[in-house]
């Protein structure tokens, strides 16, 4: 089997989706785990015993079906009950009031970071006082904190500090409509479960100091990266928003309408840590090691070392994770002088998450992540290697007419005639001069093979990527090709620069300012074409998130067409013409959707919608008219307060229904009167 570790991420895949589905009753929850755990003793057993006697095949389905039998264990025990302790159980079993102050205990998780409107905490709770006495607890809770022109400030605090804040908290704000995005669950996931304002910096109280730990000395130096940041932009906040969400995972200072401009063009992924990011700074470090003409261990060990602590430093999701294990595996797998599969790599990387924590499958991130990667190993470079590959290689030593029955006919044919066009080009010039220019041809022809194996990659990841993108974020752009041959290369240059100032102004800061400027302006240069390419009518436009029989097909026509490319050299042309025709039109009933909206016809219906805060009313006339009242929010306050970034109802409540119920447009909208909570959603819905 070629590709051994994606069939047993399958496997495992599969058999997680099975343990967390609804097949397995809360019934036999506890006795489930020891009878799945016997069955897949008994599969490994037959497996081995079918391994030594040669029966291959029914050895390898018995084998997958050990990991199918994991994956249902993982996924049964992942839906274990949170502990009594923890405080999302204090407060179901009504042993902690939540309308009312209390003092929270609790450890700062990470740095004090800056935020727009103040200062944000983070911190692992340990207690709560109340009138009986201290409840010990667990859990996280994030306190925001802005200062009035009266408060002393906040004391000085560090990760790992023990805290005491006297604050009202609440549970994340969740919408309870169909399709709403669930803050709660996604806040969770972060270890975060309550929320809470302090009002005041008299109303914290630091009762200890952080004890000596790898983690609190993480978070600090994670802390320190992005106070440097801003002290190498002091005037321009903007671009140490931009790179603080490009080089470690802070997307606090990356203003709303920013944000909208890079999905609008498709080049979202350079604010999200991931695999451009590490790929880059993995090169860097390689080019790096080899000026300073490192052995190869003590190379592959400070490649290794510099990319775990970068991990370590920035956000640990799984985008993040993915991309350093990906890296890691193949940096030792180079060590050991073996070039390993993109697609097994992924798989050994997706194993390691899941295994790790199996609710991850059920991520966004994570499926985003490894359904991209998916596609860039298994559709992107096959063609890339098949159709474009081949000329790169019949550049080499152009002008050697000995080599060229090394090369395949096509390739011999290129040769003749990439010769003829440069003679002919070059035909006025002679000496050094006829040699300049046909090098100088030689390298653009180069460079313009490159560009078209970035817009191949570009065009195929944005292809593979759109039904999770309108599932998820009902948006299809179709400027994403072009903005990526963009941002992409801009990328690879500002994420190596950028860390190459932070190191370098530890030792030198005055030339960490100096490095300062050509970094704001590719910075700078990025966001004026991310800008323009955004303003571009009808680059991108929102959709319903297409029905899930459609995505089935979708999916299982690109894993068909994953498997021909990679199990025959080339694919006959009727194959190709026929696979790329059914994947055309199942993109196409995606990008478009034309299915009528769920609406029971003959029927009026008013639908009251949960908006957290003000009101949002749909209704639906017999004859399938629509009118939306109000949009419901808080969303919109004034720029430097907390509201200003908090939840849209607009898009996360009221879009986010709309969507799925498939209406692509409103007859009417009607605002009762303009007062935040009822027009403050509006603007993601108009």
């Amino acid at each position: 089997m070629k590709l051994p570790a994606v069939a047993i991420a399958a496997a495992f895949v599969g058999g997680i989706l099975l343990g967390l589905s609804h097949i397995f009753s809360s019934r036999v929850v506890y006795p489930f785990p020891a009878l799945i755990a016997a069955l897949v003793c008994l599969l490994l057993t037959l497996g081995f015993v079918l391994y030594r006697r040669n029966f291959l095949w029914p050895g390898l389905i018995t084998s997958l079906a050990v990991w199918v039998g994991l994956g249902i264990l993982a996924g049964r025990l992942a839906e274990r009950p949170l502990p009594a302790e923890h405080i999302i159980s204090r407060i179901a079993a009504h042993q902690i009031p939540m309308r009312t102050p209390l003092r929270w205990h609790g450890v700062l998780r990470s740095e004090p970071s800056r935020l727009p409107w103040g200062t944000g905490l983070e911190m692992n709770l340990t207690g709560v006082e109340m009138t009986e006495g201290t409840l010990p607890v667990t859990g996280g809770m994030r306190l925001g904190y802005s200062p009035r022109d009266d408060d002393r400030g906040l004391p000085e605090l560090h990760a790992g500090d023990e805290i005491v804040v006297l604050a009202e908290a609440r549970l994340p704000l969740v919408y309870k409509d169909t399709g709403a995005f669930d803050r709660r669950e996604f806040l969770a996931r972060q270890n975060i479960h309550l929320l809470a304002t302090l009002r005041a910096s008299t109303l914290l109280e630091k009762t200890g100091t952080a004890s000596p730990a790898p983690q609190w000395w993480l978070a600090r130096l994670r802390g320190r990266l992005r106070d440097r940041l801003d002290r190498m932009f002091p005037t321009s906040p903007e671009i140490a928003g931009i790179l603080r969400a490009m080089l470690l995972g802070d997307r606090s200072f990356v203003d709303r309408e920013e944000s909208v401009d890079f999905q609008k063009t498709g080049v979202f992924h350079v604010l999200v840590v991931a695999g451009l990011h590490v790929g880059a700074l993995a090169f860097f470090l390689f080019w790096l090691a080899r000026k300073l003409r490192l052995p190869h261990v003590a190379r592959t060990l400070f490649v290794l070392v510099a990319l775990f602590a970068y991990v370590m430093v920035v956000e640990q999701r799984a985008s993040v994770l993915r991309a350093g294990l990906m890296a890691g595996i193949v940096i030792l797998g180079s060590f050991f002088y073996r070039r390993l599969d993109l697609l097994n790599s992924a798989a050994i990387a997706a194993l390691v998450l899941l295994v790790a924590n199996p609710q991850f499958v059920s991520d966004t991130g994570f499926q985003l992540s490894f359904w991209a990667i998916g596609t860039i190993a298994g559709l992107a470079l096959p063609l890339i290697e098949q159709r474009l590959q081949p000329f790169m290689r019949a550049l080499e030593a152009w002008r050697d007419v000995t080599r060229d029955a090394s090369h395949t006919a096509a390739q011999v044919q290129f040769r003749l005639d990439f010769r003829d066009a440069v003679s002919a080009l070059t035909a006025p010039l002679q000496g050094r001069a006829a040699t300049w220019a046909q090098e100088v041809v030689a390298r653009g022809t180069r460079a313009s093979l490159r560009l078209a194996e970035l817009f191949v990659l570009t065009l195929v990841l944005q292809f593979g990527m759109l039904p999770l993108m309108a599932r998820d974020f009902h948006r299809v752009s179709l400027l994403g090709p072009i903005a990526n041959l963009f941002a992409v290369p801009l990328t690879g240059a500002i994420v190596p620069l950028g860390f190459f100032s932070l190191a370098l102004g530890i030792l030198f800061p005055a030339g960490a300012r100096l490095l300062g400027h050509p970094l704001a302006w590719l910075v700078l240069l990025q966001g004026r074409i991310v800008s323009f390419l955004a303003g571009i009518p009808h680059g991108s436009y929102r959709i319903p998130g297409p029905p899930a029989w459609v995505m089935a097909i979708f999916f299982l026509l690109a894993i068909v067409a994953v498997v021909r490319l990679r199990s025959a050299r080339t694919l006959r042309r009727w194959e190709w013409g026929l696979l790329l025709f059914l994947l055309m039109v199942a993109a196409s009933v995606i990008a478009t959707y034309p299915f009528r909206p769920l609406v029971a016809m003959g029927n009026l219906e008013i639908d009251v919608l949960d908006v957290g805060q003000g009101d949002s009313i749909l209704v639906v006339s017999p004859k399938g008219s629509t009118l939306l009242i109000d949009g419901g929010g808080t969303f919109l306050g004034f720029r430097g307060r907390e509201e200003h970034l908090g939840p849209d109802p607009g898009e996360e409540a009221v879009s986010a229904y709309l969507w799925s119920r498939g209406f692509q447009k409103l007859d009417a909208v009607a605002l009762t009167h303009a007062h935040q909570d009822h027009v403050g959603g509006l603007t993601a819905v108009l």
